[in-house]
């Protein structure tokens, strides 16, 4: 039932979680009653899933023009679009950055004729590749990069024994794979290697992981992945010619600073004057340079540590110890298995659980994901259903001792054994239901299938011995089913659109994947 408000605390009691929510416009929601300061109100809910998006980034370096007329501070938001598309066509523009996102916003001014200078600022100079006409991800496998997986000594002997592993990897995938564009055989290695990095980054400090994800995150981004044609062919033509109209300068910026108007004859400017110009200074390697733009476009990237996040939702979930920062890679929340928030001893906090890129740290050190597939749609969609099954789950299993037996045997195998052994065809039927059933975005075929499915447990044969009744047996071997599906439909060592096909569920060509 939607409710429009902002979230700005949570508190775990014992009937569920009590979440505050200001300027609440609550529609059609029962049970709202006055929050603990004026324009707030309390929401009770059985489960929590905090889905909350990207954060921005406030850099210090743009502390002075964060408010100024021609500083647009998200480029996505309904005022940016807007600013860009009522530019003057020769106005002169800085973007700093240079991610996806970057590329968007120089490619929205050029295809609408733009003819000034577009300055596009990046610390690394990353340039993303274009993805060759009818590009699918793919998966392919190679050998095991057995020198990542040494002990870590030192930096410099880490970085040299990745660029190694990196060129032999290459190498091997373009002679086994003649058929695969060169311009995608970084992502294919970077993909291949997803099932050995978890192993890889356990073997790294904490500080120097963060220090290596901070230094090199847009150049493995850029590995990861690329840009479409429809994207980047402006882009490229655009900084073909050298006097082309849009340049990349690298650099760190040092400041954003509004321009202060050049002098009359005679006179000194005023000190509080503003030629509505920014004025951008960026030190490269071996120089410093100043751009003065009549429209600067941040794209700083993200926060991805919430610790300093402003937002005050976050402020007060830490303060809480409800939400804890990832500890080993700075980014995202600590969360277990099922995306369910970790308090700084580990232990779940409550029914409260993660989706999106608040698991960015997570999904690295779990599933060796990089870029921006450690938050893109296909992670989306696996910690959905990971979340909504583990909800569930909770809701529906609410006899102490059923839940206490399902906890003590999380990987399912010791409890249903039995059942396996009796009908391992009618189990595995069971799981093929659940897998189209979960899949299925038609509700009339997701309630036959869940008739089937039903029909299927109840059929098993071999009762284990722990609970006696029926109906909790039943509620048991769904939740076992449930999780045998959620594994298959998130599995991460193939493509969103391999697995669509490999477990023959609907919407196997979609473009998604």
């Amino acid at each position: 039932m939607p409710a429009d408000g902002e979230a700005v605390d949570l508190e775990i009691r014992a009937q569920g979680v009590e979440v505050t929510v200001r300027d609440l416009d609550p529609g059609e929601l029962a049970g709202v009653r006055p929050g603990p300061l004026p324009g707030t109100s309390l929401v009770t809910a059985d489960h929590v899933v905090l889905a909350t998006g990207l954060e921005l980034k406030e850099p210090p370096f743009a502390a002075d023009v964060v408010g100024h007329g021609s500083f647009v501070r998200n480029p996505y938001s309904a005022a940016g679009i807007r600013k860009l598309s009522t530019l003057p066509r020769d106005a002169t523009v800085a973007i700093v950055g240079s991610v996806l996102s970057a590329y968007d916003a120089a490619g929205l001014l050029l295809r609408a004729g733009h003819t000034g200078r577009i300055h596009l600022i990046s610390k690394s100079g990353t340039i993303f590749r274009t993805y060759p006409g009818g590009h699918e991800h793919g998966v392919v496998r190679l050998p095991r990069p057995a020198a990542l997986l040494e002990p870590f000594r030192d930096r410099e002997e880490f970085l040299g024994r990745v660029v190694r592993e990196w060129r032999t990897a290459c190498a091997t995938l373009e002679r086994e794979h003649p058929d695969i564009d060169p311009v995608i055989v970084a992502e294919r290695v970077t993909k291949a290697w997803e099932p050995y990095l978890p192993e890889a980054i356990d073997r790294i400090p904490t500080r120097e992981l963060r220090s290596l994800l901070d230094e090199f995150g847009t150049t493995i981004a850029a590995l990861r992945v690329g840009a479409m044609d429809y994207t980047m062919s402006v882009i490229e033509r655009a900084m073909r010619p050298a006097d082309g109209p849009l340049k990349l300068l690298v650099g760190r910026v040092e400041s954003i600073t509004p321009a202060v108007p050049a002098a009359s004859s005679g006179s000194a400017p005023a000190a509080s004057a503003d030629s509505g110009r920014l004025v951008v200074t960026v030190t490269g390697q071996e120089e410093k340079y100043t751009v003065e733009a009549d429209l600067v476009v941040s794209n700083f990237g993200r926060e991805s540590d919430y610790a300093r996040v402003g937002q005050p939702l976050w402020r007060n979930l830490l303060q809480r110890g409800i939400a804890v920062p990832h500890e080993r890679t700075g980014r995202g929340l600590e969360v277990d298995e099922h995306g369910t928030l970790l308090d700084a001893d580990g232990q779940p906090v409550g029914p409260v659980s993660a989706v999106g890129v608040l698991r960015e740290g997570d999904e690295i050190v779990r599933n060796g994901r990089t870029g921006a597939f450690a938050f893109n749609l296909a992670a989306i969609k696996n910690h959905s259903i990971a979340v909504a099954a583990h909800a569930i789950e909770h809701v529906e299993l609410f006899e102490d001792d059923v839940r206490r037996e399902l906890a003590r045997h999380p990987h399912d195998r010791s409890y249903v054994s039995k059942t396996e052994e009796a009908v391992p065809a009618a189990l595995e039927q069971a799981v093929v239901l659940e897998v189209r059933r979960l899949a299925t975005r038609v509700r009339s075929e997701r309630d036959v299938l869940d008739s089937l499915l039903e029909t299927c447990i109840r059929a098993m044969a071999g009762r284990p011995t722990l609970p006696t009744d029926a109906s909790r047996h039943d509620r048991l071997v769904r939740a076992v089913v449930n999780r045998a599906a959620v594994r298959r439909l998130t599995d991460v060592s193939v493509t969103p659109r391999q697995l669509r096909r490999q477990l023959g569920i609907g919407n196997a060509e979609d473009p998604e994947g």
